[in-house]
């Protein structure tokens, strides 16, 4: 039975050398272990770029792309479709990991989505954000680079002091 399994774990490793370096992009993203980024290429294919276009094909086709759907002003429902059950799955495994890793711009971005959106529409939304960085990471074949927690914040307080602006100077306030 050893036997056996020393044999399949050679041919699974032989399998996989093609795929290492995909496989060891993968791990640059927070939450990603080898056997997710495994699993992940068995399901994307290591060639997202010829395959999707894209990430929001690519999104779209997992089902994690967020619903929108409004007509004459009411919102109707806003539900991901179906998609790869197993990716989408994946993905929200990872986005679940990300969330409790202190200190990362996917936990600044899950705080404060939870709060407006929801907690497992917040956990969508970091998966999403997981399978772009996926995508770009397979594509430009670069090591993940995310925004500190700090930087983050700032950007996130600029866009606040601008849309507040824009908004005393729709009042006809003098800024």
């Amino acid at each position: 039975m050893e036997s056996q399994i020393a044999v399949l774990r050679q041919e699974v490793e032989r399998l996989l050398e093609q795929d290492r370096e995909s496989i060891e992009l993968l791990k640059t993203i927070p939450s990603i272990n080898t056997l997710m980024a495994v699993k992940m290429l068995a399901e994307m294919r290591a060639k997202v770029e010829e395959t999707f276009g894209n990430p929001k094909r690519l999104a779209k086709w997992t089902g994690i792309c967020p619903g929108n759907n409004e007509s004459g002003g009411k919102k109707m429902s806003g539900c991901t479709t179906h998609g790869n059950k197993y990716l989408k799955s994946l993905l929200v495994e990872a986005a679940w990991t990300a969330t409790r890793t202190k200190g990362t711009y996917l936990r600044a971005k899950y705080d404060s989505m939870a709060g407006r959106k929801g907690l497992k529409r917040a956990l969508l939304i970091i998966g999403h954000k997981i399978l772009n960085a996926a995508y770009i990471v397979l594509t430009a074949r670069l090591s993940y680079m995310a925004y500190s927690v700090e930087e983050f914040e700032k950007r996130r307080n600029q866009k606040r002091i601008t849309h507040l602006q824009n908004e005393l100077k729709g009042l006809g306030v003098s800024v």
